[in-house]
């Protein structure tokens, strides 16, 4: 006995194109589990729920708990779909941007191979971004995508058509022309423009407009008038009817995508003329003139002779590289586990030095020996004194090292390490400083640590110390209670670079302490942190001194910034009920520079309603102080 493959499919209910992709999975020989992000038939989880949803809506007119009840049933219903099986072969997310984390991870760690498709241009939804990397295929259909989000892994996978036994009925009245189009402002004069152009020549002519009550005002009375209006979308299965019984199908393209849409590969499929403004058809290898028609303002006239042609066929085995079938095979040709080196996102390691040219080549040279390969390199010196620019590019002169170089005006740390970033274009970034060096499976480690635990911002491990100093660096586990006394989490850690972006990079008035102001802001919010029980990084304990940070008195001026910090995010020392004097004990016990320590204190309660306060009601902190 034969035991059916299991598929998970995780895709939104928009026409409901899930159903017909279901169809064919099951037409494959696939038992299938469809998870979609419609609503699911409500019901109450016990008598409690159904009185308070009473008591509530009745005396005291809140309909939100049950729209509350209702999230939270649809979110257990999908998760519990997800858990139908403890094993799938394959899972296919279409969409990933309406889905939740939770339920993507629950499903990844059942899964063999675990796919996304993405039919919609990803500008538009640009929050499916920080979900790619969970995949260990994500796939685009818009070429364009490919190139502007590479340092994703984005692929490129075309739309199909639906090649599962046909069992679509005839209608009686047959179109010449069929379309369905949703509201979109970009294609919406084209498409009333030739409306009113092929009804003088062609008739039938049945045009479907789907829009939302509240984009009513926005719709011209030309469409009301002239179309058939429909407030929600015909199933996808009934477009396939329509498209079907018509003698020509029609595409128009909307601006902020170039890729090709599923009624191109339906003309492919029942070899029907389209008529598209989507000019990239013709570079495709089943593109024929005589088959579509690239529709622009000027050539509308051109059409008689179009339609007057033959159709071409088009070779087979051509066409059915784009069926259903072809597609599924394409997207999941890869060993299970296997990660191709193309599909892993680009990771930038940025190297930021100061007088280095001793040991400079050693931090890129440890860059270049990563195992994990789609790396690039950037090293920004910051106006040194010696030949550390000279050493750099002499190394990568005449060579196909992937390493790029940039100097600039001194400026300190923080704005050399955000001057890297803003040359990256890595999804994820590191910070190699140039004297220090990186574990041949740092970056392989660390990324590897974000696919396994998805919900961290920031990733960082032990370190060794070297040349001067050596033997383990035992950097201390983060915890999100103390981050605001004291940093836990090195210069080091991955952070992806839409996080670090969205955070405001490096305070570039810290010259020093600016990694930990940093992780304050990146972990207002999301406080996950995920350390690498490992020694990964390696911190070179200098003989001389004249790094990035070594020209900076560290000691006798850090704790300004200590008190910068704790003004910049006041509110969140307060909401945690810390002040500066705990925040400057913590200085005292871990930098151990008393004497700047207590000469700060006195400048600080100097004034004298200070002086008066403490005097009164804190008499054991004014002795401390002041005595």
């Amino acid at each position: 006995m034969n035991i059916k493959k299991r598929f998970l499919l995780i895709a939104p209910w928009d026409y409901q194109l899930y159903a017909v992709i279901e169809k064919n999975l099951i037409s494959l020989g696939y038992d299938v589990v469809v998870v979609h992000n419609n609503s699911y038939p409500f019901t109450y989880k016990n008598i409690s729920q159904r009185t308070t949803n009473f008591f509530r809506k009745t005396f005291l007119k809140d309909r939100d708990y049950k729209n509350f009840l209702r999230h939270n049933f649809n979110q257990q219903t999908r998760l519990s779909l997800v858990k139908t099986y403890d094993h799938y072969d394959v899972t296919l997310v279409i969409r990933a941007d309406f889905f939740p984390l939770e339920l993507l991870l629950e499903a990844r760690k059942r899964s063999d191979k675990f796919v996304s498709f993405h039919y919609d241009g990803i500008s538009r939804n640009p929050e499916v971004l920080p979900k790619v990397h969970l995949f260990d295929r994500f796939y685009a259909f818009d070429k364009t995508d490919v190139v502007k989000y590479q340092k994703y892994g984005v692929q490129y996978v075309p739309n199909f058509y639906f090649d599962y036994p046909d069992d679509l009925p005839d209608i009686e009245t047959k179109n010449k022309i069929y379309y369905i189009s949703s509201f979109h402002p970009s294609r919406l004069q084209a498409i009333i423009d030739f409306h009113k152009f092929i009804i003088k020549k062609i008739s039938p002519v049945q045009f479907d407009f789907v829009y939302n009550l509240y984009d009513e005002d926005k719709v011209p009375l030309y469409v009301k008038e002239n179309f058939h209006c429909l407030h929600k979308v015909n199933p996808y299965e009934d477009q396939l009817v329509q498209i079907k019984n018509t003698e020509i199908i029609l595409d128009f393209r909307i601006d902020e995508h170039q890729g090709l849409s599923f009624r191109i590969f339906d003309g492919l499929k029942l070899q029907k003329k389209v008529i598209t403004t989507n000019a990239t058809v013709v570079d495709e290898d089943f593109y024929h003139p005589n088959n579509f028609f690239i529709l622009t303002e000027e050539n509308k006239e051109e059409l008689d002779d179009f339609l007057a042609r033959p159709y071409v066929k088009i070779d087979e085995k051509i066409r059915s590289k784009y069926s259903f079938t072809n597609w599924l095979a394409t997207i999941t040709d890869y060993t299970h586990g296997q990660f191709h080196a193309a599909t892993k996102p680009l990771i930038s390691i940025i190297i930021p030095c100061y007088n280095n040219e001793r040991v400079i080549i050693e931090a890129i040279q440890s860059a270049e020996k990563q195992t994990y390969k789609n790396v690039e390199i950037i090293v920004v010196d910051d106006g040194s004194t010696d030949q550390t620019f000279a050493t750099v590019s002499e190394y990568i002169q005449g060579t196909n090292k992937n390493v790029k170089l940039y100097t600039k005006t001194n400026s300190g740390p923080a704005a050399t390490r955000n001057y890297g970033f803003d040359q990256s274009k890595g999804q994820f970034i590191v910070f190699l400083d140039g004297d220090d060096k990186l574990h041949e499976e740092f970056v392989e480690e660390y990324f590897n640590a974000f696919i396994q635990h998805p919900n961290v911002n920031l990733v960082y491990s032990n370190a060794e110390y070297f040349e001067g100093k050596t033997g383990p660096w035992h950097i201390i586990d983060y915890n999100k209670d103390d981050l605001l006394i004291s940093n836990s989490i090195p210069i080091f850690a991955m952070i992806s670079a839409e996080t670090f972006e969205k955070a405001g990079k490096f305070d570039e008035n810290l010259p020093c302490l600016e990694d930990w102001e940093l992780w304050i802001r990146v972990l207002a919010k999301n406080k996950n942190v995920y350390k690498i029980d490992k020694s990964l990084y390696y911190y070179r304990k200098r003989i001389e001194k004249n790094s990035l940070t070594d020209n900076i008195d560290f000691h006798a001026k850090s704790i300004i910034y200590y008190h910068y910090i704790y003004e910049k995010h006041i509110d969140l020392y307060r909401e945690m009920h810390l002040d500066l004097p705990r925040l400057l004990d913590s200085y005292r016990a871990n930098r151990q520079n008393h004497h700047a320590f207590l000469r700060y204190k006195r400048k600080y309660y100097s004034v004298w309603y200070r002086k008066l306060f403490y005097k009164l009601f804190k008499p054991d902190l004014y002795r401390e102080i002041f005595h």
